[in-house]
């Protein structure tokens, strides 16, 4: 499988302005919201930032085809897994990794997952945040070599020496007594951080070969594709 060898060999650039790696170092967990199409590359990061230094992190895998796939990777790399899925009403599908992050765990979470749409948040992370008292972090990846599936979120498999970038974005907080309405704000407010990340990591993908399915037509990074 590529995550290993990206996570060892790759040509790795991690952007972290507001100090997350060295915080979650000093034992603070932290519950990351990366997008779906962003899983190979964000396990490597996982893989070489938590696991490799003795980090322990969970992340929420669906039940589906491709989440069994990331399950196993994520498995045979050391990474802790729980079952359940992104929106709110699979909460109680996620209280496997609730015990993990209140245990002192970081978590992560794809949160567009796992059948889109494609870059849209869904409720689940913020009440996993709203429940654990663990702040949000925007997590997202960008690299120079590899391919996009045409897939509903262009799932992105990088090539194992690609250059990658990782960028930490500014932890959101989801105080523990907040209102629905504040919930929503910050669902939104995690949503526009992600968002904003890739507006600066999509360029990186200029080497990048997006494949074509049948019918349409949009642009993945660099490329013009059909959609």
């Amino acid at each position: 499988m590529i995550v290993a060898p990206l996570a060892r060999h790759g040509r790795w650039r991690v952007v972290d302005p507001h100090g997350v790696l060295a915080r979650a170092r000093a034992g603070a967990p932290f519950v990351f919201a990366v997008w779906h199409e962003h899983a190979l590359p964000l396990i490597a990061f996982f893989y070489r930032y938590y696991i490799l230094r003795g980090l322990r992190i969970t992340t929420l895998v669906s039940p589906s085809g491709d989440g069994r796939l990331i399950a196993r990777v994520i498995s045979d790399l050391g990474g802790d897994i729980a079952a359940g899925s992104s929106s709110r009403r699979a909460l109680a599908g996620m209280r496997g990794l609730v015990r993990a992050v209140r245990l002192g765990q970081s978590g992560a979470i794809t949160v567009d997952g796992p059948k889109g749409p494609r870059r849209t948040v869904k409720e689940g992370i913020v009440a996993l945040a709203h429940l654990t008292g663990a702040p949000i972090v925007p997590l997202a990846a960008g690299v120079t070599l590899g391919v996009r599936f045409a897939s509903w979120d262009r799932f992105l498999v990088p090539w194992w020496t690609a250059g990658v970038t990782a960028t930490i974005g500014e932890p959101v907080e989801v105080p523990r007594h907040a209102p629905a309405a504040l919930l929503s704000e910050r669902r939104l407010l995690v949503q526009r951080r992600l968002l904003a990340l890739c507006a600066r990591l999509d360029p990186l993908e200029r080497h990048v070969l997006a494949l074509r399915p049948p019918t349409g037509g949009r642009r993945v990074g660099g490329s013009s594709v059909k959609s």
